[in-house]
């Protein structure tokens, strides 16, 4: 779904705020670029010429395609809808509007050939597939499974389809969803095989929490998970409507962090990792789309539960909102007893996974139940870690972390639980999963610190631009 630009829309420049660079630049080569008002976040709208873009069926033109600027050096298509599945495109080195044109086609043209190279590989493993959207998306049949396909991204990452074993189940994290066939399949069973199983293992996980509170690493872990505190941050430039979402909100048990200014929100980020965004849509000095779009943009982030508050119902604000990837428009007036229900749903259920996971190797002292141990990990996110270990810990223990970073950062004090288990063939060892309940006092701001200098290393090392401010 998309949304057209509004022909009421008028965006006033505030002469004080710092204007954004790319924008700026984009403008000037002949790409019409409008600023919200304060220039942090900007909408762009680009002429494009006749030529058909290829899919796997029938061709297809467009004339002008919506886009909005994330950052110094990329801009996110967004309409028509189809372009929205692009990944953000670097146009630092554009220099008309006609070089703009030509990035977002070689986007186009290597999810094409992606996509038809793994068409080809499903045909020869005689699977059951079709297109869809326009033939610009690849889906796979599950034998005997009903409701809606896998969806194949490449012929090594498919995203498990939300019918059968997950029909009921809610998927926490984004990489749970997607499956990563084994390169020597030689049969469409065989890949169904491994597809079904990962639904049936993903189905059957638990959930948990985290929250921040002060942590006496000394004292032993509690043999269960506390009740986390879910972390809101709220964004509302109208003092009276951010009172009336505090004071709604509060005597529900969320830990709350109103803010009035977009740029002072985004900085939030550096020091905390909240479970939800609340953010209007008509801000003075800020567009509430844009900002959903920044949120996503920063260093860790994967797909945060998002939702947005409009004035009044409006149609394309609320396509817009899905386009942005929101979890959730709500138009005035509604209830906030119902709005709390679906804040807590969000929050404990989520569809995709709130942070990215990065490769990283760090020695772990655990104090669990039995004692201490030295371990180390595998992967961390924002959320949590995967430890590699050679105990046996149950699902659902607590257990906490001291976690060395490299220098000059101090350890990392934190508590946690086992969501997750996997035993490793021939070898002693398996990795847990294990999120995050409560960080120790000063602990999440250089954890923070660590997952931006992860970020960069990986932007450095696959060519792209560092997206950390």
């Amino acid at each position: 779904m998309s949304a057209a630009p509004r022909a009421d829309c008028v965006c006033v420049k505030d002469p004080k705020a710092p204007a954004n660079p790319l924008a700026e630049r984009l403008r000037q080569i002949g790409v019409e670029v409008r600023p919200s008002e304060g220039a942090r976040a900007a909408l762009g709208w680009l002429s494009v010429s006749p030529i058909p873009f290829r899919t796997l069926g029938a061709a297809f033109t467009v004339s002008r395609a919506r886009f909005y600027v994330m950052d110094r050096q990329r801009i996110k298509f967004s309409h028509p809808r189809l372009f929205f599945d692009l990944p953000a495109i670097d146009v630092t080195r554009c220099h008309d509007a006609g070089s703009v044109e030509r990035a977002l086609r070689r986007a186009w043209e290597h999810r094409l050939t992606t996509l038809r190279e793994a068409e080809g590989w499903l045909d020869r493993l005689g699977a059951d597939t079709s297109t869809s959207s326009h033939a610009t998306r690849l889906g796979l049949h599950l034998t005997g499974a009903s409701g809606p396909p896998a969806i194949v991204l490449s012929s090594t990452e498919i995203l498990l389809p939300s019918s059968g074993p997950l029909a009921d189940a809610v998927v926490a994290r984004h990489g749970d969803r997607v499956h990563r066939p084994l390169p020597s399949l030689d049969l469409s069973s065989e890949l169904e095989l491994g597809l079904t199983e990962q639904m049936r293992r993903v189905a059957v996980r638990p959930r948990a929490m985290r929250s921040s509170r002060p942590l006496p690493h000394h004292d032993p872990p509690p043999d269960k998970a506390p009740e986390p505190s879910h972390r809101i941050l709220i964004l509302d430039d109208v003092a009276s409507d951010l009172a009336s979402v505090r004071s709604s909100l509060n005597v529900r048990g969320f830990e709350l962090a109103p803010f009035r200014d977009a740029a002072r929100a985004l900085d939030a980020f550096r020091d905390t990792s909240f479970d939800l965004v609340i953010s209007g849509v008509r801000l003075t000095r800020a567009d509430g789309l844009e900002f959903a779009a920044r949120v996503r943009a920063l260093a860790g982030i994967e797909r945060l539960p998002i939702v947005l508050l409009d004035e009044h119902e409006n149609r394309a604000n609320a396509k817009a909102a899905i386009v942005a990837g929101a979890a959730a428009y709500l138009s005035k007036p509604f209830e906030w007893d119902e709005a709390g229900e679906l804040m807590l749903d969000l929050i404990k259920h989520p569809s995709q996974r709130r942070f990215t996971r990065y490769a990283a190797r760090l020695p772990v002292r655990v104090v669990h139940g039995t004692g201490t141990t030295t371990e180390r990990t595998e992967s961390i996110a924002r959320g949590g870690i995967a430890l590699r270990t050679r105990r046996d810990p149950a699902i659902g223990t607590v257990e906490r972390f001291r976690i060395r970073l490299p220098d000059p950062l101090q350890p990392v004090d934190a508590e946690g639980v086992v969501v997750t288990r996997i035993t490793l063939p021939g070898q002693a060892s398996l990795i847990t999963g294990i999120r995050f309940l409560r960080f120790g006092e000063g602990s999440e701001p250089r954890w923070i610190r660590l997952v931006e200098a992860l970020e960069r290393r990986n932007a450095h090392s696959d060519g792209r631009r560092d997206p950390t401010p």
